[in-house]
């Protein structure tokens, strides 16, 4: 966010009210981001569908500050957006790999959307899982261990103290 050019408008804005440059690109990059969600979330609501194609260049935008904390409701906002389909393949690849990652926190409400409306995002939890499962398995033997992984993932809805590991 830093790399941002700002305009010598901005910056005497800047320069005026005392703000640093990062100061003033988060603040724009918060209002920026809630007006975009504001304006959908009051359509989706009102039961006016936002054009697909306004959807998804939101979407393909949205990718280079998806890991800004200030984008996150913007980011919640579009995974409502049904169906997720409007939404571009980068923007869902880009939260799938964020979600993973943990760079990303959503709720296991918005992750239940993203992997049933977008299978590869299921796919590479299950895939990030398993890998991780096997690294225990091969470090330790603990199955207490693999247990409290599987459970952290949220896969699986059901008490898991059932099965062998």
């Amino acid at each position: 966010l830093m790399a941002v050019q700002l305009t010598p408008i901005e910056d005497w804005l800047c320069r005026e009210t005392g703000l640093l440059r990062s100061q003033y690109v988060t603040l724009s990059l918060k209002q920026y981001v809630s007006s975009i969600a504001t304006v959908v979330a009051q359509r989706n609501a009102a039961g006016a569908a936002v054009p697909d194609s306004a959807i998804r260049e939101v979407s393909d935008l949205c990718v280079d500050i998806v890991s800004a904390p200030e984008a996150l409701p913007l980011v919640k906002v579009l995974l409502a957006v049904d169906p997720l389909s409007t939404l571009s393949e980068r923007f869902l690849e880009t939260i799938t790999a964020m979600s993973i990652a943990g760079k990303l926190q959503l709720c296991y409400e918005e992750r239940l959307v993203l992997w049933t409306q977008y299978l590869p995002s299921f796919e590479q939890e299950l895939l990030n899982l398993c890998e991780r499962v096997l690294q225990l398995k091969t470090v330790s033997d603990s199955s207490a261990e693999i247990e409290q992984l599987v459970h952290t993932k949220d896969l699986v809805c059901t008490p898991t103290s059932h099965l062998s590991v």
